[in-house]
């Protein structure tokens, strides 16, 4: 469930995209006040992830995208910013490999090296 692009769903765990994916949108969200402050356009986003999830699908909280922010934040600045790049700002998948020089399926293998890299550290 790839929710950035689908061909994410090919060149990562489909858990992993969908972990990622979330803290991009916690990310762009800019939570304004107070850490239990929810916005009403936060609350409508939330409803409409919520229509479109399985039963078993798991929605992220603010205690697990910020632990992904700091392992993303201890990355490399290359990796941070591919993964920026993807996740949060959301750049085509095309536009990101021009601007690296790569194919584009090399730029799939670059974000999934780079989120395998998040992952790793989250797990130490």
């Amino acid at each position: 469930m790839a929710l950035v692009n689908d061909d994410a769903a090919t060149c990562m765990p489909p858990a992993l995209d969908f972990l990622l994916s979330q803290w991009g949108i916690w990310s762009r969200m800019a939570r304004p006040g107070p850490k239990s402050y929810t916005s009403s356009a936060g609350k409508i986003q939330e409803m409409l992830v919520q229509q479109n999830a399985d039963s078993d699908t798991f929605l992220a909280g603010d205690d697990l995208a910020e632990a992904v922010d700091a392992a993303v934040n201890k990355q490399a600045p290359g990796d941070k910013s591919i993964l920026v790049s993807y996740f949060v700002s959301r750049y085509p998948l095309r536009l990101m490999a021009r601007m690296h020089g790569v194919s584009r399926e090399g730029m799939l293998n670059l974000i999934s090296r780079a989120a395998a890299r998040v992952e790793s550290t989250m797990e130490d």
